[in-house]
């Protein structure tokens, strides 16, 4: 593949690097100070970009891939309010192709398999009450996580479901909590608990580095190349 790569950081050089040794070029590397703006030919270089930069900036980011119909892979959380807008631009750009994930890692993923059963069971048994606990590195942006939050969305709907999360500290003890922290070198976290008076049940991923999260973007990519719509892991897996 041809890729242009949106976030020259820590995530950027580590998917670079597996690129290369599967025999993949880099044509372009756009560091998150760099505006795409002035970018354009290197990304129209590309056969498709992989997006991981900060929350404030990927929306754009993304539309910008869409207008010059370069699929695009997004890994960046935190501008899922943007979504709705961006799936119709897609649904109304030739050749426009988009796949964003809270997480790339395919243990995660099966980590969100796994807590959609979880859900189904708590569903009839609500004397449990679910709790979300997420571990982070410093120069993550956005907190909670965009793992955390998908992963409580299994627990807001249906029978016995919660009316929503929330970040603790809280008051609200009718809600989901998700509690965030921020550690120095941590990939991520993630720990589902569902807690009774009688035992307690814990579901955990925890991330050994980030190659896991490089190895799923790069497969998403490839997973992109020509095809048009909007895409998830769920179409991966």
């Amino acid at each position: 593949m041809r890729i242009a790569l949106i976030g020259y950081g820590k995530m950027g050089h580590v998917i670079e690097q597996l690129a290369l040794a599967a025999g993949d070029s880099i044509v372009a590397r756009i560091d998150k100070d760099q505006s795409l703006v002035h970018s354009t030919q290197e990304l129209q270089a590309a056969e498709v970009a992989i997006e991981f930069t900060a929350p404030s900036e990927a929306a754009a980011n993304i539309r910008t891939c869409i207008e010059l119909q370069i699929p695009v892979v997004c890994g960046t959380t935190g501008w899922y309010a943007a979504l709705p807008e961006l799936e119709a631009l897609v649904k109304n750009t030739p050749k426009a192709a988009l796949f964003y994930a809270p997480n790339f890692s395919i243990g995660v993923n099966i980590l969100m398999r796994a807590t959609e059963l979880l859900a189904s069971y708590r569903a009839r048994f609500p004397q449990y009450a679910v709790a979300i606990e997420e571990t982070h590195h410093t120069a993550k942006l956005d907190a909670p996580s965009g793992t955390a939050i998908a992963m409580a969305q299994p627990f807001l709907h249906g029978e016995n479901a919660y009316p929503d999360w929330a970040l603790t500290p809280t008051n609200n003890t009718a809600v989901l909590p998700i509690t965030a922290h921020r550690r120095d070198s941590v990939p991520g976290i993630h720990t589902l608990t569902l807690d009774s008076a009688h035992d307690t049940i814990s579901l955990q991923h925890s991330a050994k580095n980030r190659e896991g999260f490089a190895a799923g973007a790069l497969a998403a990519a490839r997973f992109l190349l020509g095809k048009t719509g909007v895409y998830t892991m769920k179409d991966l897996l």
